[in-house]
């Protein structure tokens, strides 16, 4: 914050005009404070929910969930198998490619397409 303090007095000489451009920044989600940036997401009550997409894998266009290793709610780790997809030449098991906890998955032998939602997973 002292940078952009700095900044803000080269650029603007009224305190009025410095204090507007602050504020401001801070209505910006993504504008941060050191201390903020320090303390992480995590701490901050903030985890961060990420949907997890099907892949294409090779010329097919339709896939299906076959079984689920994990729930709703469950923790999982990067490398966890969370399920089984297959189309109508092979069979895949589909990992999880980070650590958290499921918050949403896709119902079992549903039709999907290369980019579609799996799930969705809570980093903590």
């Amino acid at each position: 914050m002292d940078i952009i303090k700095t900044l803000l007095q080269k650029l603007f000489p009224s305190n009025r005009k410095q204090n507007e451009v602050v504020r401001e920044l801070k209505t910006n989600s993504n504008f941060k404070t050191k201390d903020e940036t320090e303390k992480g997401e995590n701490n901050q009550g903030e985890n961060k929910i990420t949907p997890i997409l099907l892949s294409a894998f090779g010329n097919s266009k339709d896939y299906k969930i076959t079984a689920w290793h994990f729930k709703v709610g469950d923790i999982v780790q990067k490398g966890n198998i969370l399920c089984e997809i297959e189309n109508k030449k092979l069979m895949i098991e589909f990992e999880s490619m980070i650590n958290g906890r499921i918050r949403s998955i896709c119902p079992a032998n549903k039709m999907m397409h290369a980019g579609d939602e799996v799930c969705k997973i809570e980093v903590v």
